[in-house]
This record gives structure tokens, sequence and C-alpha cells, in this order.
């Protein structure tokens, strides 16, 4: 048989109608590489992007209050790091447990009369939030820049010439900067999103392309207890992921857990509630597999971008900032790490977990809701 053009065009037209008949499948297939491709350009970075700096200036001369200023560009003109406010020696672990601060730079008493004697180098001591390794790498070598320059501007130096200020230097919480530390936390929270949401969406959507849910149209089960019915038993697997994750976390990783194990597991329930909840939404947009796997990737990408988990939310431009606080798996994160590895409580984490328990519960409602509707 020879080629035909005329088949194939036949093909081609019939295809387009296909897709056409989808158009919400085509608008996450034409749709979901423009929006990734913006969030990699613009929050996939380990650029810094004013960083929050607090300044312990005991010295309180025109040289110290110099340094301050050369850390805290202007507004207009927005730098690496940027000071946040003045503090104390001892607020140093309270401003990191508030994410308040990602580096604390004290000024010592005498910083300006060393300066204009033109003595040894006056030393600078900074303190940097280890939990997350990433940025506090980045803030020190900033931080180590500006000290450099600084010096040039103040001539420090026998004779009025330039020597490098000393810089010396404390992490708290992770003071080797292990990446495991920073890391191991963040892949709980990427292992049981994926897992639960992907699970329950492929489920339910596997059951419907079967028929098997006609069956239970006739049954007198409402559409809520047949939805929590189905959805228990990921939760439960959810919560036994945690364990695993965790103990080997624990044993294998020596990741600390410096909290409380019970709030950590309170987080941790939670967002496994939420994740589900999110798959069962994710499946009444899909009427194939096929479609729930390419939404759940799609959907993926910004949540995980978006979360904190790789790149620091401080680099991030301020619409991609404001888009994170939607994110529930951010909360979650930040929960954990900050247990983990700071041994923050409930006192400090009970804004993140009622953030956390909000998002969760309305995922998991508006969830209901669409699945009661398509199920009547």
């Amino acid at each position: 048989m020879s080629f035909s053009t005329a088949r194939l065009a036949a093909v081609a037209r019939k295809e387009v109608r296909q897709v056409r008949r989808d158009p919400r499948m085509l608008f996450v297939v034409l749709a979901g590489p423009v929006i990734q491709l913006l969030l990699f350009g613009y929050a996939a970075t380990f650029d810094l992007r004013s960083a929050p700096v607090a300044i312990v200036d005991e010295d309180r001369s025109p040289e110290s209050r110099r340094l301050a200023a050369a850390l805290d560009p202007s507004p207009q003109a927005p730098g690496e790091l940027a000071v946040v406010g003045y503090a104390r020696r001892d607020d140093a672990p309270a401003l990191f447990a508030r994410d308040a601060a990602r580096a604390v730079v004290v000024v010592p008493a005498g910083f300006g009369r060393r300066v204009r004697e033109g003595g040894a180098p006056p030393a600078v001591a900074a303190w940097f939030d280890g939990s997350d390794s990433n940025t506090a790498t980045a803030v020190r070598a900033s931080l180590e820049q500006t000290l450099a320059r600084e010096a040039v501007a103040l001539r420090v130096g026998p004779g009025g010439g330039a020597a490098p200020l000393e810089l010396r230097t404390r992490i708290l919480y992770n003071p080797r900067l292990q990446s495991a530390l920073f890391m191991v936390p963040g892949v709980t929270a990427v292992v049981l999103l994926v897992a639960t949401m992907m699970l329950s969406a492929l489920s339910i959507v596997k059951e419907r392309e079967g028929g098997t849910f006609e069956l239970l149209y006739a049954t007198p089960i409402r559409p809520v207890e047949l939805v929590v019915g189905k959805l228990l038993p990921f939760v439960a697997l959810g919560l036994i992921d945690v364990a695993l994750i965790l103990t080997a976390a624990t044993l294998w990783f020596e990741v600390p857990v410096r909290g409380s194990p019970a709030l950590l597991l309170a987080f941790a329930a939670v967002f496994v509630v939420g994740s589900v909840g999110l798959g069962l939404l994710l499946s009444t947009f899909a009427r194939t597999q096929r479609q729930a796997m390419v939404i759940a990737f799609c959907l993926l990408i910004p949540m995980l971008l978006l979360s904190g988990f790789i790149f620091p939310l401080d680099a991030m431009p301020a619409v991609f900032q404001a888009a994170a606080r939607a994110i529930p798996v951010r909360y979650f994160l930040e929960g954990v790490r900050a247990i983990c590895l700071r041994g923050a409580g409930l006192e400090l984490l009970g804004g993140h977990l009622a953030l956390l328990t909000g998002l969760s519960a309305a995922t998991l409602g508006v969830a209901i809701l669409r699945f009661g509707k398509q199920l009547g």
C-alpha cells in the first residue's frame, strides 16, 4: 500500500479533535512548561536577596554604624544582605528559631578606637543559622566580601593601609554544615507528598476507570463516608512511612530530633491528611491514570520549588514568596527542620501548625465537595 497524505491528514485531524475534547489537559500541557520555566528561572536560585541579618553593636561608634550601614543597602538598591534590627548576643537563638535572621553580626566594644589607631585588625563575630546549610554558606561568603570591601573604606591597618577585618564565625545547630542534616528532613516531606498524593489519586482514578465506583451508587453510603473510608488506609500508610523515614534518618543519617517527637508526629499527621486530600482533589480533574500523573507532575514541581526544600525562599522574588505561603509542604518542611535541628517547640511553631492545619482542612474539604458532586 502506497503512502497516502490523505490518510495521514485524516489521522492528524482525528487526534486534533480528540485533544480539543479535553481542554483541561490541553491547558496543563501548554501552560505547564511556561509556568515551570518561570519558576526555574526565578525561584531555582541560591543567590541571596536581602537575607535578614541582625546587628549587635557593642561599640556604638561612627565606625560600627558605618559597618552596619554597609550590610544594609537602600531599599531602592537591595543587596544580598539586609539589616533587620539591632539585638543582644543572647537574642541569637531566638532570632534563628523565629526565622527572623539568618546571621547575627557582633561588633565588639573598642572597634572604632582600634580602627582609628590603625592597630591590629578588629575582630568581628558572626553567628549563623546552620539548620539551613546552603543559606548559611552563602550568607557567610557575602559577609566576608562585605567586610573585605569595608576594610578598604575604613582604611584599617598601620599607617592607614587596608587590612582584612578579622571575622570569627560560629555556626549554631549544624556546626559542620553537613548537607545531610539539611536535606534529609526535606526528603521526608518530599517522599510523603509524592507517596500519599500519588497513591490516593491513582487508586481512585483506577477504580473509576474500571467502573467499580458505579457499584457503590446503589448503596446507602453517603459521599463523605465513601471518601473518608477510602482515604483512611492511605493516611495510615503515610503515617507508617513517617515512622520508617524518621527511624532511618536518625539511625542511619544521624539526624537529631532535639524537639518534641509528639509535635513532630502532629505535623506529620496533619500534612499526610492534607496530601491525601490533595490526591483526592487531583482525581476529580483526571479521567485516566495518565492524566492524573501529568497533573500531579505539573503540581509537584512548583510545590517543591516554593517549599524551600532546596532553594531558600529569601532568594526568590516577592511574588513567589507570597505564593509559597499557600504551599502546605513549606510549613511542614520548616516545622520538621525546626523541631529536629533547633529543638523548637509549640510556642514557636504554633503558627506553622495552625496554617498547615487550615490548608490541609481546606484542601480535604474542597476535594470532598467536588467528589460528592461527581458521585451525585
